[in-house]
């Protein structure tokens, strides 16, 4: 293993989303996520992504059932289009556009590795990225210098909004090529949205602050922290909702509205009893739609005036696909899951609990790293049968150095541990995108949903111990520490935090 010669701590704190009220069940069950209403119609996705539906005249349809084809889902200005991500079972990937009349489906491009989400413009024209490359339908293609998976265009046409790999956010003006950093400096943004006017770009953070980024000022404004903003359709608002969570448990969630200024924020739901999330704005406006977790249920309400509130719900109750049909189709690496079952946490070896090609002994924080997402269930069984030291299943040592397919991260980055076979997923991630675990290790967390805090401090064991403690709301601690090749080490230990060390 490698050694150096200061003793580090590293500290994560984890939280893995949503613990109430049986959330394990209702991850299983799944829910509703991405609803939007088209006049009488509402589409949706559920919580694995892996379908888009129509909900009209009290009917389901299942439009697509495609692995992740509902994660960024977009939806034509005319209302008769939707513009999505098909990745196949060999985790190819291809951008396509649904008829949502009649079904069908148009590929625009040959599957191949990387694809990028597709995005509209108002003329009709829609944009995608192959590799590093934007292509737009109109005959227009740009090298934006970096594999961005959501890249889009400005209703207008004439700008670019992109992710470096450190999730910085870029501004690419088609007209003269010109790039500029846009995002707050440090990285962890992502999901960029045009405002109607192509004047302003609604973004988030890792950490769950809300951003609009104004061109003709060349400013930042943090207008709110929350989850899943949308645009109201006149670009003055900006709906979004917020999640209560103690000690890792969500107790409520609620949306909230607030201007495009960040001025006059209103709280549009308060209720006891359901958990609302994912709101959207109606095509005028007037109306929004959302959902409440668990319940499978879409509810669209009517603003008043001033837009403080919410009444003459209208509530439909949808469903979705079962969770073993979806698992049975597609390979084990695209289901998606997010919930502590609140086990103890897997353990895994990072030699004797990796595929027998594999050299791990170079590879513990990516080992980590496997403990915990397999921990918050995050990541699903994938079996191995390891012949040393003696023959037995690993559950979850392929993420360490196979390559896999998460929120439309695909984890093909390569590494080399001294000179033996290189190694993908976690592993080819930490070391093989020009960084090691002590840059990487947290940036790996949060693709995978998690929210991390990262503290590198010289110290010793007592102290490291002190802060641990000091600690009330903790409850999970990995400590990864090293010393000197002559001393002793104590590594990746975990504790459920209930009493002091």
């Amino acid at each position: 293993m490698k050694c150096k010669s200061l003793f580090y701590i590293m500290i994560i704190l984890l939280s893995a989303g949503n613990h109430g009220f049986s959330a394990d069940f209702i991850e299983d069950q799944g829910y509703l996520r991405n609803v939007q209403v088209i006049g009488e119609r509402f589409i949706y996705t559920d919580n694995y992504f892996s379908a888009i539906y129509s909900y009209e005249n009290r009917q389901v349809r299942t439009l697509t059932d495609t692995p992740g084809s509902g994660l960024y889902y977009s939806i034509a200005p005319d209302k008769k289009t939707i513009g999505y991500k098909a990745i196949d079972a060999l985790g190819r990937q291809r951008p396509a556009l649904l008829n949502i009349e009649n079904g069908e489906i148009r590929y625009l491009y040959e599957a191949t590795v990387h694809i990028g989400q597709p995005s509209f413009t108002d003329n009709g024209s829609v944009a995608f990225t192959v590799v590093n490359r934007l292509i737009v339908s109109d005959g227009r293609e740009y090298d934006l210098g970096v594999y961005s998976n959501i890249a889009p265009i400005s209703p207008d046409g004439r700008y670019v909004c992109y992710n470096d790999d450190d999730d910085n956010l870029w501004l690419m003006d088609l007209d003269n090529l010109e790039k500029s950093v846009i995002s707050e400096s440090g990285g962890g943004y992502y999901y960029p949205q045009w405002s109607a006017d192509s004047r302003n770009i609604l973004y988030i953070g890792f950490n769950g602050k809300i951003w609009i980024y104004d061109l003709e000022t060349e400013t930042n404004r943090n207008i709110a922290t929350g989850h899943e903003p949308r645009w109201s359709p006149d670009g003055n608002q900006v709906v979004f909702y917020q999640k209560e969570i103690e000690i890792f448990e969500l107790i409520n969630s609620d949306i909230f509205i607030i201007n495009r200024d960040g001025n006059n924020l209103r709280r549009l739901t308060d209720s006891g009893d359901r958990f609302e999330m994912d709101p959207a704005f109606s095509a005028d406006g007037t109306q929004i739609i959302y959902h409440t977790y668990g319940q499978k249920e879409i509810h669209l309400g009517s603003l008043n005036q001033t837009k403080s509130s919410i009444s003459a719900e209208k509530t439909m109750k949808v469903t979705i696909a079962d969770r073993k049909e979806l698992t049975n189709k597609y390979s084990s690496v695209f289901h998606i899951k997010g919930e502590s079952e609140g086990l103890p946490v897997p353990y895994l070896h990072q030699v004797y609990d990796v595929p027998d090609w594999f050299w791990g002994y170079y590879a513990c924080a990516p080992t980590t790293a496997a403990m915990l997402l397999a921990y918050h269930n995050i990541l699903p069984k994938w079996p191995v049968t390891c012949a040393s030291p003696y023959r037995h299943t690993s559950l979850w040592g392929r993420y360490i150095c196979e390559r896999y397919f998460y929120r439309e991260q695909d984890y093909n980055y390569s590494s080399s541990p001294a000179g033996h076979t290189s190694g993908k997923g976690g592993y080819g991630y930490m070391w093989g995108t020009g960084g090691s675990p002590n840059s990487r290790m947290a940036n790996y967390y949060e693709k995978h949903g998690m929210n991390t805090d990262q503290d590198w401090e010289q110290t010793s064991w007592l102290k490291a111990v002190n802060n641990i403690n000091s600690i009330k709301s903790l409850h999970h601690v990995c400590l990864a520490d090293q010393f000197r090749a002559s001393g002793f080490g104590k590594r990746d230990r975990r504790w459920e935090k209930d009493t002091d060390l």
